[in-house]
């Protein structure tokens, strides 16, 4: 499947990890924006269908989160600015404190695409 950065919101076709585990070493941020349970309005589209949903806080984390680009393992096009994959989703950065640099060639171990 072929995706640049103006039509990836649709996320047509990929398959997200629904099973709600979290990466290893993730952990709960102590001075978070929401609280947990809270009701909350989407205004950042990242999918189809997303801007304005109400959606219920279920969990706040401290970590670092990427946007990257990253060649398909199916063949297809090159994919721009992918978001978001976080630390721990980093096979290279999971031990580290301080973010990547850009342009750092990773392995993601994320599981929702």
């Amino acid at each position: 499947m072929s995706q640049d950065s103006s039509d990836q919101g649709s996320h047509g076709g990929m398959m997200h990890d629904e099973s709600g585990e979290l990466p290893e070493g993730l952990e709960s941020a102590e001075n978070q924006l929401f609280e947990v349970g809270e009701m909350v309005t989407i205004q950042h589209v990242h999918m189809a269908g997303m801007e304005g949903a109400i959606a219920k806080v279920v969990g706040a984390f401290d970590t670092t989160a990427y946007e990257v680009t990253y060649q398909p393992t199916n063949g297809g096009e090159v994919v721009d600015n992918h978001r978001w994959v976080i630390q721990e989703e980093i096979t290279e950065a999971k031990d580290q404190v301080e973010p990547l640099e850009i342009g750092s060639e990773v392995t993601l171990e994320a599981k929702h695409m």
